[in-house]
């Protein structure tokens, strides 16, 4: 289950190295440990890992519940001004819609702004 989501990880990561290392350099610890766990993952997925064959099972058991909370660290990482306190499922309100050229102006201003 994790091998197509790891491998297009992965190769999301080979088109930007320079971003990704930049970011590794830059992370706290959470976050780069949850970067290292993603390509550890690549590495048991084409099986360049040193993880003994106990090891990898252990990983496989508990990789399902980690990953999505290893993309969430990554993703307030890299991608702060995704991160809000707003929840993203609101009725008719695309994620983060209410936020308007990245000046965290909510909706309802902005549109009274433009119609003045």
């Amino acid at each position: 289950m994790r091998e197509p989501w790891v491998d297009g990880f992965s190769r999301a990561m080979d088109l930007r190295p320079d971003a990704w290392e930049g970011l590794l350099d830059r992370a706290d610890v959470e976050t780069q440990a949850s970067l290292i766990f993603q390509m550890a993952l690549q590495d048991i997925s084409t099986g360049n890992s040193k993880f003994s064959k106990q090891e990898i099972e252990q990983i496989d058991q508990e990789a399902p519940n980690l990953i999505l909370n290893c993309m969430a660290t990554i993703l307030l990482e890299s991608r702060p001004e995704l991160a809000g306190t707003a929840p993203a499922n609101l009725p008719g309100m695309p994620h983060k819609a209410h936020l308007v050229r990245g000046g965290m102006i909510p909706v309802h201003v902005a549109r009274a702004e433009s119609t003045r």
